[in-house]
């Protein structure tokens, strides 16, 4: 029931059903407020009036610190997922109640964002305060207007990876991986390079799980979570088959990013190779795949990188127009 009473030159108005919260706003005029009582009074007969009351108390800060414990600290890349939230929180926007965080500010942000860093960047921070915000419309039961991210447009990326090594280069790389002090750093890049497994797959691989009669190795808690099956080129063979026995189990001592980083840039340095990192290496071997003497289609390809989609892929294909205009050549013949 609505009660309607004058305070001060305005209405304040006051909403009870039973079993419901009580409601109370105040107008200027009568009408508006008659108008508003009769509006949410349906909603409650219909059951569906959404109220915002927890919104309005809860800042984005305390949101982010809710999404970094209970989500990020579950994640693999929780240590930078984790210093990006710390980021965010440290903004001004974070002083924000849920329902003040609009469109405008989050696109300020974004602006403020672009300053200083690269747009891939940017849609990184935006994407960590999109997740959060559907997280807790779906799953921690927190009433929440749209997804003020959802209503903004992204930056575009425009800095898209193209860098593969040349057979020169690539030979260069293991004449330098050879004479580095990491003892397993030359196998490390043929194993990548012929595989497109990712750094911490390589590292983690067990010898019960690989099967040398079938020529396959099971990577296991892949980036994604889940395991993965991957054939073995003789080359890969080789490798794991020339690696000494380790109290752990492993092929491959174990080692942490930053030290492996350290010799890796070493290598880079001795075989004069710039702008490559060793995760390049999955992209070689991914590119390589599609060209003789393998020739795979995408089906396969993905089946070996694990990539659901061709949009996941196409970023590891990096064919020259070159390459293509080889193979002309060759159909031709």
């Amino acid at each position: 029931m609505a009660t309607f009473r004058k305070r001060c030159g305005k209405w304040h108005l006051e909403i009870r059903k039973k079993f419901h919260k009580p409601i109370s706003k105040t107008f200027i005029l009568k009408e508006d407020a008659e108008k508003y009582a009769r509006e949410i009074e349906s909603k409650i007969d219909q059951g569906i009036l959404t109220t915002y009351d927890e919104a309005g108390k809860t800042t984005l800060r305390d949101l982010l610190e809710r999404y970094r414990l209970e989500i990020t600290a579950k994640k693999k890349g929780a240590e930078v997922e984790d210093y990006k939230i710390r980021l965010l929180q440290s903004l001004q926007i974070s002083e924000n109640t849920l329902l003040r965080v609009t469109p405008t500010k989050i696109a300020k942000l974004r602006d403020t964002l672009s300053e200083s860093r690269k747009a891939g960047t940017v849609n990184k921070y935006l994407s960590f305060l999109s997740n959060c915000w559907n997280i807790a419309r779906k799953e921690w039961g927190i009433s929440l207007p749209e997804n003020p991210v959802s209503m903004i447009y992204k930056p575009s990326v425009k800095d898209r990876r193209d860098r593969i090594l040349t057979p020169d280069e690539y030979k260069r790389i293991l004449d330098a991986a050879g004479k580095s002090k990491l003892y397993s750093m030359k196998a490390l890049v043929i194993f990548a390079y012929t595989t497109a497994a990712r750094f911490g797959e390589i590292i983690k691989l067990h010898r019960k799980d690989v099967d040398y009669v079938q020529r396959t190795a099971t990577l296991r808690d892949t980036k994604n979570g889940e395991d993965r099956k991957i054939p073995l080129t003789i080359e890969a063979m080789q490798v794991l088959k020339a690696q000494p026995i380790t109290t752990t189990g492993n092929f491959f001592q174990d080692i942490s990013h930053d030290r492996f980083k350290h010799y890796w840039d070493r290598v880079r340095r001795d075989a004069q190779i710039t702008n490559f990192r060793f995760h390049d290496l999955r992209a070689c071997a991914i590119s390589n795949f599609f060209l003789p003497p393998y020739n795979f289609g995408i089906p396969m390809v993905a089946k070996i990188s694990g990539h659901k989609t061709w949009k996941e892929l196409e970023r590891y294909e990096r064919n020259k127009v070159h390459a293509i205009v080889k193979q002309f050549e060759v159909i031709k013949k």
